[in-house]
């Protein structure tokens, strides 16, 4: 969201609850400078890795360390954790984030009000899929994309669902 704190908490648009309290997500506040919109965990290694991957209209976060134009990621392995940027990020905010595709093919999608890459490089038309890491953002089949913004994704029965302002594809 947009909040900054919760009961004195610096929180910075991000916060985990501990069933008691709400929190920084990790040991630091990472210090998002714009809302957030949307979040989605998952695993691999067989659970053993956690990833959370954070999108919205943000375009920094000084405390990880890393380029956030609009969407970032957070690693934690059983030893360690850490924030990654994924690909160049967008030039317009994410409101949506969702995996599709089966065990190790499946994919981080995201989508929103972007129209390419944030160095205007690649045209994405307000949905992308990431190619991994190291990896880009790429337009989803031959450039099918939306002509207004996408609120939300959802992967279900084997299909990738898109809603949202859009009227066509």
């Amino acid at each position: 969201g947009l909040f900054t704190n919760s009961a004195g908490v610096t929180l910075n648009r991000l916060g985990r609850w501990t069933g008691w309290s709400w929190q920084p997500l990790a040991t630091a506040d990472i210090g998002l400078n714009n809302h957030v919109y949307a979040l989605k965990g998952y695993t691999t290694n067989l659970g053993s890795d956690l990833h959370l991957v954070i999108g919205g209209a943000f375009t920094a976060a000084p405390g990880a360390g890393v380029s956030a134009n609009r969407i970032l990621q957070r690693t934690q392995t059983i030893m360690s954790g850490s924030w990654v940027a994924l690909g160049e990020g967008f030039n317009g905010s994410v409101y949506a984030i969702e995996r599709y595709g089966n065990g190790l093919n499946a994919r981080t999608y995201a989508a929103g009000a972007f129209t390419h890459t944030s160095s205007g490089g690649t045209q994405l038309n307000r949905i992308a899929f990431f190619t991994g890491s190291p990896g880009s953002w790429q337009p989803v089949g031959t450039g099918v994309g939306f002509n207004n913004y996408v609120h939300t994704l959802k992967a279900a029965g084997g299909f990738l669902y898109a809603a949202g302002a859009f009227t066509s594809v």
